[in-house]
């Protein structure tokens, strides 16, 4: 069974887009097992959902406890059959006091999620009972000693993105480690992958507003084969506006940064695709810059458990 990367994903439009635009290198998603936790009942996840699937496993969390998709009683765009009967298809639920007789899984392919330790802790028989084929875990020594002896297929997961309101702390430090699971997870007992939630981070929140900076946050795979997170911020004039040269400020920083790196696997498709835009003097969007970002994460992760499959 191979190691895999097992990003958690919340569904909004740009991590869905960010999927999409790996499918285009399919080379790209070998040991890319995303997993989505739906926030919102959009068409999208339907067509990027059954494009993925085409091409390696996906997971679809049942019981999200963020946003308000699961709130829904009637959604206008449930999940296909096609979708729903694919064999590459994987459901999943948190292992928590959602998890309902009702709402237990019935697909030949399932997995749960245990974020709480203390209901795991009493409901370790159940567990035993459900035998899901994937097992996630925080990366944490209790939750390892605790399900270690049962020997199911275990993914450990963290959330190493220190998100930072106060984007001046990235000036004082530009990088910063972000995750070494994609080297010392394997050596975890039943390990079969790792995961986090990307570069997005865990916290949810459907609202947003322009900042006084932009900041560009590029994953990095160092040598040693840990990833670390490289933070470009823009100029700061005092007000809101500006966004389009604000951008392009931070991007030129990228720009400069990537033309200097030694490694020369870190210039991905999607990571080529950004640069363009400082080309032709243009900021294509939030949604469009947190696409190409995730892409090249998910991207550049691949290529390194390619190269380790291979030794």
């Amino acid at each position: 069974m191979s190691y895999d990367y097992y990003p958690i994903l919340r569904g909004r439009q740009y991590d869905l887009l960010a999927l999409q635009t790996v499918t285009q290198v399919p080379a790209l998603t070998e040991h890319l097992f995303p997993i989505i936790e739906p926030v919102k009942d959009i068409s999208s996840l339907n067509k990027n959902i059954s494009l993925w699937l085409n091409l390696r496993p996906l997971g679809f969390i049942t019981n999200p406890v963020v946003g308000d998709y699961a709130l829904l009683t009637v959604k206008a765009h449930p999940l296909k059959p096609s979708i729903l009967n694919h064999p590459n298809f994987w459901q999943f639920q948190y292992f928590d006091p959602t998890l309902t007789p009702k709402s237990l899984i019935q697909s030949p392919n399932y997995g749960l999620i245990c974020a709480n330790y203390h209901y795991l802790a009493s409901h370790l028989a159940q567990l035993v009972q459900l035998a899901p084929k994937r097992l996630l875990i925080p990366d944490e020594a209790r939750f390892r000693a605790l399900v270690g002896p049962l020997g199911l297929p275990t993914v450990t997961y963290n959330d190493p993105f220190d998100y930072q309101a106060d984007f001046d702390v990235y000036l004082v430090e530009p990088e910063t480690s972000f995750s070494t699971l994609l080297t010392v997870g394997q050596l975890y007992p039943q390990a079969v992958g790792c995961g986090d939630f990307s570069i997005m981070g865990s916290y949810y929140s459907e609202y947003g507003a322009p900042q006084r900076r932009q900041v560009l946050h590029l994953m990095l795979l160092t040598d040693m084969g840990t990833l670390n997170l490289r933070h470009f911020v823009s100029f700061d004039d005092g007000g809101m506006g500006h966004q389009k040269e604000k951008f392009l400020d931070a991007l030129a920083k990228l720009r400069g940064f990537v033309a200097h790196y030694p490694r020369a696997n870190s210039l991905t498709p999607a990571l080529k695709t950004l640069l363009t835009h400082f080309e032709v003097d243009k900021n294509p969007g939030f949604g469009t810059v947190k696409k190409l970002l995730l892409a090249h994460h998910f991207e550049l992760v691949s290529r390194f458990l390619q190269t380790q499959t291979a030794q």
